[in-house]
């Protein structure tokens, strides 16, 4: 039994004025007044909705203001509500509506039969008249075998053919000895009802002449309202939202995050990648494994040594003969360095710079030079090729190689001394040996492990890494490493300020959606579906219009970065640690941005909600 004693509820002017009425079990109540007169607040305070009455309201003897938070949590569990709008989901078909408050198929298709509506069950609900979706909300309200049925107007909507059909599908509830509130201005309720209440200027007057006598049912079974929630159903949570996040339509939104997240996904690879994949990719045209190392880095690298070049030198009087390693160890091999000819290929063959061909063929075109002859040390030499230096080849032309660092000291803009490079395997038999304690040595080590040489992944005997600073080629590396880095990291911090800013549109965006399906919040609440479960629907279903795109970018980004390999040999792939690291942080910030309008609004009383 329901029992209100001395109830008032006000809010700008009070819309029940001291109250007194008891609703019994297996009984059918009808509340009728004007659009105003307080029907549907009656009902919310009957539903342990609504506290802000003075008076008391009691189940069964115990007051709901002073029941415990999981009481009346209990109470609000074993009531059903039939609203003047059925409130079906629009998006799921009429079972999968039923199967998301309650996944049992037997207890659906029992009370489908009983009102006539079996046939209806895969129907979408647009595919409905007024009265059979009522119906259905009907079917909804008794899945939990709530014991007391709340109605607000449920027929306001439908003709007199469906609303009388619907009053005796709700007399037929009687004999399961539940307590029927109906609230309504329609007249057809009538014959059924057991006690008629007329609410007019906050008080509520029985309407005499008619009440039918009827008995009262008492089953101890609802001396207690035990009401449970409906259990967490994973497979039509999952159906839910993946029906809902079929209707975003926001193209130009899921076309921008497809872009952000591939911009992120470059502009990590490139940080993490660039400087090695810049390294392989250069090596069959850039010497990188040729080092020139000291005595000390010498020592710690020898066991990752295959070559090693001594210095010698050839003493003329206007000019000196240099050593010229191996073509493939050369960094006048690198194209562009030899303006006329091409390298020696015996060991005969000698290359000059054009400062030498201007001194000794002053007169002569210098393509005119090539295959001429001249002597060294007593020994006749064939130009091959000459070697030209100019404001971009500078550093490949002299300074990558130490043995060549007297032939041009002051830079691009000085002119350069003479000089001729002999093979060395000739130079070390007609040239002098420099010997030096503080001599830099030519070397060549695997290419291998040359990226990791560079990247400091190498170390010494007391585990630091060898720091190199004499590597040949660690500037121009480094140098291009950090303007592509440089790029990245304006990259990253664009993301960021975004990421930033996105916080407060997301939020926003996410906030005025909830404003505009709050009730229905509120509705599934009052369907029993807990809070955790609708948060974690809701969260779900704006996470995975976000996880869309970004698995779209993702495979764009991998197709991409599969063109540029097959194109250049250049790997941007991320590797899959951190692609799932990646895809985490991105997943939990999104959660994050989320969480926050939705537990805003998660806190909201359902009354606030459907209001």
């Amino acid at each position: 039994m329901i029992k209100i004693n001395k109830l008032s509820r006000t809010f700008d002017f009070k819309v029940l004025d001291n109250i007194d009425c008891e609703f019994e079990c297996g009984k059918i109540y009808i509340l009728k007044g004007i659009s105003g007169s307080g029907k549907t607040t009656l009902l919310n305070i009957l539903a342990g909705l609504d506290n802000g009455y003075t008076g008391e309201c009691s189940y069964c003897g115990k007051d709901l203001k002073k029941m415990t938070k999981r009481e009346n949590k209990q109470y609000r569990n074993g009531i059903g509500y039939i609203l003047q709008d059925s409130l079906l989901i629009h998006h799921m078909n009429v079972i999968d509506n039923l199967r998301f408050i309650e996944d049992n198929n037997q207890k659906i298709l029992y009370l489908a039969k009983k009102f006539g509506v079996e046939h209806l069950l895969y129907k979408m609900p647009y595919q409905l008249s007024g009265g059979e979706r009522q119906r259905f909300s009907l079917i909804r309200s008794l899945l939990g075998n709530s014991k007391v049925i709340l109605a607000d107007e449920p027929t306001s909507s439908l003709d007199m053919k469906n609303s009388m059909l619907f009053a005796s599908y709700l007399n037929e509830l009687r004999q399961n000895n539940k307590i029927l509130i109906i609230a309504t201005h329609k007249n057809i309720y009538d014959t059924i009802a057991d006690k008629i209440y007329n609410i007019q200027f906050g008080k509520l007057k029985e309407i005499k002449g008619k009440v039918k006598n009827t008995k009262t049912i008492e089953n101890k079974k609802n001396s207690a309202l035990l009401g449970t929630e409906f259990k967490f159903n994973l497979k039509y949570n999952l159906k839910y939202l993946i029906l809902r996040a079929k209707k975003n339509k926001s193209i130009i939104l899921n076309i921008f995050l497809v872009l952000l997240f591939v911009l992120l996904f470059f502009s990590l690879a490139i940080r993490f990648n660039f400087k090695n994949e810049y390294i392989q990719y250069n090596m069959n045209k850039y010497p990188y494994n040729v080092l020139s190392l000291t005595e000390r880095d010498y020592k710690y690298l020898e066991e990752l040594i295959v070559r090693k070049y001594d210095e010698y030198v050839v003493f003329a009087d206007n000019y000196n003969g240099y050593v010229l390693p191996n073509k493939e160890d050369s960094n006048l091999n690198i194209p562009g360095i030899i303006k006329y000819g091409s390298f020696p290929q015996l060991d005969n063959e000698i290359l000059i710079n054009n400062e030498f061909a201007n001194l000794y063929f002053p007169n002569e075109k210098l393509e005119k030079v090539i295959n001429k002859q001249i002597e060294v040390n007593g020994n006749n030499f064939i130009i091959s090729g000459i070697v030209m230096k100019d404001v971009n080849n500078y550093f490949e032309v002299y300074g990558c190689n130490p043995y060549y660092k007297n032939i041009n000291k002051g830079g691009y803009n000085e002119i350069s001394s003479p000089a001729i490079f002999i093979p060395y395997n000739t130079i070390i038999k007609i040239g002098k040996k420099i010997e030096s304690n503080i001599s830099l040595k030519l070397v060549v080590i695997d290419k291998e492990i040359t990226a990791d040489l560079y990247n400091n992944k190498i170390f010494t005997e007391a585990n630091k890494p060898v720091l190199g600073n004499y590597r040949s080629w660690e500037n121009k590396i480094d140098s291009v490493s950090k303007d592509a880095n440089f790029i990245a990291n304006i990259f990253l911090l664009l993301l960021l300020f975004i990421s930033i800013v996105s916080i407060l549109f997301v939020s926003n965006k996410i906030g005025l959606d909830l404003y505009y399906r709050k009730k229905e919040l509120g509705y599934l609440q009052l369907f029993r579906l807990s809070k955790t479960r609708i948060f974690f629907i809701y969260v779900g279903e704006y996470l995975l219009n976000i996880i869309k795109p970004l698995f779209i970018s993702l495979i764009l980004y991998n197709i991409f970065c599969l063109l540029i390999y097959q194109l250049y040999e250049f790997n941007l792939f991320l590797n899959i640690e951190i692609n799932i690291i990646l895809v985490l942080a991105i997943l939990i910030y999104c959660v994050t941005i989320i969480t926050i309008p939705m537990l805003k609004y998660m806190k909201k009383d359902i009354i606030e909600l459907i209001r």
